[in-house]
């Protein structure tokens, strides 16, 4: 009887809270992980989780990883967040703006899971462009000259039509 009230002093009361479900679980373990394992509340690849302890009773909060699809000039990769901005996780990833860049959401926007982040590159530049214009013939009668003869007055040619545009490049 006494081994069994030993044991039963040593075993700690965990709350775990992971998002809006609350799980209550005792256990000997003192390793968070572990406890999670026993418990049935596994943690994916890039969850968190903080503790606090007090007596016989520790709490266990889970940080659950928000994927965030990020299409960076073109190329999509997945990235994970947990609870920030927009701005942080960029400067997270160590991914610095130009002037030319231009992100799909505000940069104080919180992050969610799921998002589709989008960072273009838009670059403007004068363009002329040129185009042939064909030259035309112009017939015109002359009662003086017999029917059937022609004479060229003035040689025609080909012009040049120039446009310039503002044109907006997108990645590229």
């Amino acid at each position: 009887m006494s081994a069994l009230l030993s044991q039963t002093v040593f075993a700690t009361t965990y709350v775990i809270n992971d998002g809006d479900r609350v799980v209550t679980y005792t256990s000997f373990a003192t390793d968070p992980e572990e406890v999670l394992g026993q418990a049935g509340v596994p943690l994916d690849e890039y969850d968190t989780y903080t503790t606090e302890a007090d007596g016989s009773e520790a709490t266990i909060t889970i940080n659950r990883a928000q994927r965030i699809t990020l299409h960076e000039h073109g190329k999509t990769r997945v990235v994970s967040s947990t609870g920030e901005t927009v701005g942080q996780l960029l400067q997270r990833l160590e991914l610095e703006l130009t002037e030319n860049d231009q992100v799909s959401h505000s940069m104080e926007e919180p992050v969610f899971d799921g998002m589709e982040l989008t960072i273009d590159q838009i670059i403007t530049c004068r363009e002329t462009f040129s185009a042939t214009v064909s030259h035309e013939t112009r017939y015109c009668t002359d009662e003086t000259m017999s029917l059937g003869t022609q004479t060229l007055l003035t040689q025609g040619r080909d012009g040049e039509l120039l446009r310039t545009a503002d044109v907006t490049y997108v990645n590229g």
